[in-house]
């Protein structure tokens, strides 16, 4: 398919507008600075359908957040009286992230590992999965098939993973159970 010059530089300020509206998605405090740096082996953006997806590779960076994955595939809105998908792609706000295969992902003294990780933005939800889904933050570890972080509540729900049942390391400053 032969795209027309126009068409090809749209694509490119949609592809530098992705990386840079997706600051507010990967920041662990929202009020940091919107500068998002990727790096992967190659990016397919897609404009109709509000997708660009870095394969290879791939180290994604705000501040002190930073995600690593084979791939990361950012999914977003249409902007406020988008008319024509093609002419306003990648001018809206970052709905979901998901990110595959050897995921780690740097965070609020936190580290984040798994097969596979969705990030919603509207509920600031963090889901990973996988065989051996964990966050570790200091000495403390949970370990399981599907960790559901919930950042707003700094809550976390831990369900067994397949073939075994959750795991956690919790080192305790005080008396503990004795």
């Amino acid at each position: 398919m032969q795209w027309s010059a126009a068409r090809r530089a749209r694509l490119c300020l949609a592809a530098v507008w992705i990386l840079l509206s997706a600051g507010g998605v990967l920041a662990a405090d929202p009020g940091a600075v919107n500068q998002v740096h990727i790096t992967a082996d190659r990016l397919l953006a897609d404009m109709d359908g509000r997708t660009a997806e870095f394969i290879g590779d791939v180290r994604a960076e705000q501040g002190t957040t930073v995600i690593t994955a084979a791939r990361l595939k950012v999914f977003y809105a249409p902007s406020a009286g988008d008319q024509t998908p093609a002419e306003g792609a990648g001018q809206g706000d970052i709905e979901r992230l998901e990110a595959s295969g050897q995921v780690k992902i740097l965070f609020d003294d936190r580290v984040a590992e798994a097969d596979e990780a969705v990030y919603t933005a509207a509920d600031r939800i963090l889901v990973l999965t996988g065989k051996a889904a964990r966050i570790t933050s200091g000495p403390n570890t949970v370990v399981g098939g599907r960790i559901t972080l919930h950042r707003e509540e700094n809550r976390i729900t831990v369900e067994k993973p397949a073939d075994g049942r959750v795991q956690a390391v919790f080192v305790d400053t005080g008396k503990g159970l004795q």
